[in-house]
């Protein structure tokens, strides 16, 4: 499924300087917008087999996390929840100026998850609603989960480091997500459109992280 031009595209400044490429499609006359982004590691657009069963009926503004995607690259030290939650901001903002305003809720995954939930908690209204899926929370420390989830997530930062960053063609890295555990389950066409929306069209290598 190849994913639809947008109707428009506005790029959103972060308060660090960091550009939030937000791209609009679906039906702009809709009464709810619906946001979505994605996980560490992805790009919205390879996520195209799910969002584009809401473009009938919502106003869907799609973006990627800084350092992802379409985004230009940000600075490296600020990769971090802190200025991602404020990134989450930033676009809600932006889409409201450019578009309008009307009833809006977030569609996100794993980092982009965690980040509209932190979001959320430090008082923000920008949505009216959020569906999350997989958000890394960490329980307390005197939670029984507390050390698996933290090995867990040391398990990904040292995968993570271990990653290969550039490809001779999009098809080596949509081979990659197959031999994984996860990537063996994914859609018919989905472990290649990820990897054309993850990587980088001009030299085909693998985005900032």
């Amino acid at each position: 499924m190849a994913t639809p031009q947008p109707q428009a595209v506005v790029e959103a400044r972060a308060a660090d300087g960091a550009v939030l490429r937000l791209r609009r499609h679906g039906n702009a006359t809709a009464p709810t917008r619906l946001f979505v982004s994605h996980g560490n590691g992805f790009a919205t657009d390879g996520y195209i087999q799910f969002w584009s069963r809401f473009l009938a009926d919502f106003d869907v503004v799609v973006f990627d996390m800084r350092n992802h995607g379409q985004n230009p690259p940000a600075e490296p030290s600020h990769h971090d929840y802190p200025h991602m939650v404020g990134d989450i901001a930033t676009v809600a903002i932006a889409a409201r100026a450019e578009f309008g305003n009307k009833a809006a809720a977030g569609v996100f995954h794993s980092m982009s998850a965690q980040s509209a939930l932190m979001q959320m908690m430090a008082g923000g209204e920008h949505f009216a609603g959020l569906v999350l899926f997989d958000p890394p929370n960490v329980p307390p420390a005197d939670d029984a989960g507390h050390e698996p989830m933290l090995a867990y997530l040391r398990m990904l930062t040292a995968w993570a480091a271990r990653r290969r960053d550039r490809f001779a063609d999009p098809l080596e890295l949509a081979r990659e997500y197959g031999r994984s555990r996860s990537g063996r389950a994914w859609s018919p066409g989905a472990r290649e459109q990820m990897a054309s929306a993850v990587l980088r069209q001009r030299t085909w290598k693998r985005g900032a992280r």
